[in-house]
């Protein structure tokens, strides 16, 4: 997969590996989208002749294009639900995350109905997932004083988290539950950086 819209933002704080995509045991928060079935486009079932046609056929260009149309609009009229786009190698090409939201869907289904797009389920908004590494980020005096270095925190809005890079996970963990809470969506991450 890769990532089109809303490019993880990755603020580096320092030289770091890459890290795997898979959740590290360093997981404070939710890690996973809500179970719900994906919802495909019209263009996904019939080409535009409407003949029947191959999810996975559409080319790269036309996949890009189709995801940056996406990304542009939904960034500005949905940003409280827009997670990102990304495009696949198989199955539908244009996959797209938001929190669950009929008026997406709507306009979704209406915009896109001749291109093969897949909307997901997100638990997290790009601007929400933005707004928790904002503030791990901007908490630098507080990880100073508890002798913690911190490599990268970047959004992940496919499995909506932040990672957080270092190289002490364990104790990075444990403090970003005690200064955040069970409940935030944040994952310590060994090394830093963000693949996919």
């Amino acid at each position: 997969m890769s990532l089109i819209a809303g490019i993880p933002a990755l603020r580096s704080l320092g030289t770091a590996p890459s890290v795997s995509s898979d959740m590290p045991a360093g997981t404070v928060g939710p890690t996973t989208p809500t179970s719900g079935a994906p919802l495909t486009t019209d263009g996904c079932r019939t080409g535009p002749s409407g003949s029947a046609t191959d999810p996975g056929t559409e080319d790269a260009g036309t996949a890009t294009e189709v995801a940056q149309r996406i990304a542009s609009y939904a960034e500005e009229h949905f940003a409280d639900v827009y997670a990102d786009s990304a495009l696949q190698d198989s199955g539908p090409r244009v996959q797209v995350y938001r929190k669950s939201s009929p008026a997406f869907d709507s306009w979704i289904r209406a915009a896109f109905s001749h291109d093969c797009v897949e909307v997901r389920d997100a638990p997290y908004s790009a601007k929400e997932l933005e707004d928790w590494s904002t503030r791990v980020s901007d908490d630098s005096a507080y990880w100073s004083r508890q002798g913690v270095r911190l490599n990268s925190v970047g959004t992940d809005p496919v499995n909506g988290v932040v990672r957080v890079g270092t190289n002490d996970v364990k104790k990075v963990r444990e403090l970003l539950i005690d200064r955040y809470g069970k409940e935030a969506p944040l994952v310590a991450v060994e090394g830093g950086g963000l693949t996919w």
